[in-house]
């Protein structure tokens, strides 16, 4: 039997419809914005728990670097560093000081990348990179289901650091096979 990685992810939507003051305290009003609703899903894969780890702790990378313990202070993983990823998550936990976004990013290395087209308006396709990049700011977590990337194109940094004065704390968990 193969154990289950079930992710979830939904959206909601809410418009502000008014705004009331109550003895001095102002009250917001919200509502589901009616042009999209709620919607929300799930994802199932099998994966073998020798292929999961968890990082938790300060980041102390400035640059766009591998998840990995190095990017961390000291050594905070806790399992295995999956041979491939199939699930990428990060939650931004706190902060102190100037540490005030991470950055997520995936690169994508068998993109087609679009060449420049030639005299007959032929336009060819070479093997390229595609990076995609998330900002998130503290409570702030993104979930990114993949097919089996490598670890390395993983990527993270926070915007500031400086050791007890600017830090930035976060979890990483990345499953794969």
């Amino acid at each position: 039997m193969a154990n289950k990685l079930i992710m979830r992810y939904s959206i909601e939507p809410q418009i502000e419809t008014s705004d009331t003051a109550i003895a001095g305290i102002d009250y917001s009003e919200y509502k589901i914005d009616g042009n999209v609703g709620v919607h929300g899903g799930s994802q199932t894969k099998d994966y073998h728990q020798s292929d999961a780890c968890k990082f938790t702790g300060v980041l102390s990378a400035t640059t766009t670097t591998s998840v990995s313990n190095a990017v961390f202070e000291g050594t905070p993983r806790v399992g295995t560093l999956p041979a491939t990823v199939e699930a990428y998550y990060v939650k931004f936990d706190s902060k102190i000081g100037s540490a005030s976004t991470v950055t997520v990013s995936m690169v994508y290395p068998h993109g087609d990348v679009v060449g420049a087209a030639d005299g007959d308006g032929s336009v060819s396709l070479t093997a390229g990179t595609i990076t995609k990049s998330h900002t998130l700011s503290v409570g702030d977590s993104i979930l990114i289901p993949l097919t089996a990337e490598a670890v390395a194109n993983c990527q993270i940094k926070a915007s500031a650091y400086d050791n007890g004065v600017d830090e930035a704390t976060v979890t990483v968990v990345l499953i794969g096979d």
